[in-house]
C-alpha cells in the first residue's frame, strides 16, 4: 500500500489523487492493520495535491500517533516549499509542532527557512536558522551554506554593522564545517558563497544583488531571479517583504 502510495503523489495529477482515494478506502474496509507510516504516506499524498483541510483534520485525529513527527514534518515543509507556499508551510509548522509537540531537528529547520528564502522572505528564513543552537547549525553543510546565502542577501540589502558581523561570523564558522565534509557540491558551494561575501566588503553599491545570488536554489528556483538587479546598500529587502513576494521583473 505504501508503495502503491508514494505512485500517487510522485504522479501528480488528479489521476493519481483518485487512485489513492480508493486504495485507501479499500484498505479501510478490509479493516486491516495499517501501519503508522502508511497513514502519513497517505498524508502525504494529499498534501502534495494541496487537499490542505483533509491534511489537517488527520492531523487531529492523529494526536500522539507515531507518524506525527520530524520526517512528516520535513515532507510537509518540503512539499511547501516546491510550490513556494510560506503560508501552508506556517500553517503545518504551527500545527505540528506547536499542537502536537513534533520536535523539529536541523533538517526541518532548514526546509522552513528554505521555503522562505525561495518566496524571498529573507529576513524571516535568517530568523528561522537563528533559532537553531550554533553548534547543531555548524553540524550540518547545507544549513552553514543557507545560511550564508541568506545572510549575504540580508547584507546586500542593508550592509548595517550588526548584518555584516553576523555574515561574517556565518563564515567563519562555516569553514570547518565545510572542510570536514566530503561533499564536492557542497564545497563548491560554499566557495561562490565565500566570494559573493568577499565582494561585500568594497564598493557594495556597484555590486548587483545578480552577483550575489549564487547558492543554486536562490539563483535558479527563487522568486528573486525575477527581481530587479538592485545594487548594494538600497534596502530592497524592507521594501518588497510584504504579506506577497510578487516583484516585479527588471529588463536586463
Amino acid at each position: 500500500l505504501g508503495a502503491a502510495l508514494e505512485v500517487c503523489a510522485a504522479a501528480r495529477d488528479l489521476g493519481g489523487l483518485a487512485w489513492a482515494r480508493e486504495l485507501w478506502t479499500s484498505a479501510l474496509a478490509r479493516e486491516s492493520d495499517l501501519e503508522p507510516l502508511q497513514y502519513g504516506t497517505f498524508a502525504k499524498v494529499l498534501e502534495t495535491y494541496q487537499q490542505h483541510e483533509e491534511v489537517d483534520d488527520i492531523i487531529e485525529a492523529a494526536s500522539g500517533a507515531a507518524w506525527l513527527d520530524h520526517v512528516q514534518l520535513c515532507d510537509f515543509v518540503n512539499l511547501a516549499a516546491s510550490r513556494k507556499d510560506w503560508r501552508r508551510a506556517v500553517d503545518v509548522w504551527r500545527l505540528l509542532v506547536e499542537g502536537h509537540g513534533v520536535e523539529p531537528n536541523i533538517i526541518a529547520y532548514t526546509a522552513m527557512s528554505k521555503v522562505h528564502m525561495l518566496s524571498g522572505r529573507i529576513l524571516e528564513a535568517a530568523q528561522i536558522l537563528a533559532e537553531v543552537d550554533d553548534g547543531v547549525l555548524n553540524g550540518d553543510c547545507k544549513a552553514v551554506i543557507d545560511r550564508a546565502q541568506i545572510l549575504v542577501v540580508a547584507g546586500h540589502s542593508s550592509p548595517t554593522p550588526d548584518n555584516m558581523e553576523q555574515l561574517r561570523n556565518a563564515i567563519k564558522s562555516g569553514e570547518k564545517t565545510i572542510k570536514e565534509t566530503s561533499s564536492r557540491h557542497a564545497a563548491r558551494e560554499w566557495a561562490k558563497v565565500k566570494r559573493a561575501a568577499q565582494l561585500l566588503a568594497g564598493n557594495i553599491a556597484v555590486v548587483k544583488l545578480k552577483d550575489v545570488l549564487v547558492e543554486w536554489k536562490a539563483k535558479t528556483q527563487s522568486v528573486m531571479m525575477t527581481w530587479p538587479n538592485y545594487s548594494g546598500g538600497t534596502h530592497y529587502l524592507g521594501e518588497t517583504q510584504g504579506e506577497t513576494s510578487d516583484i516585479p521583473a527588471a529588463d536586463h
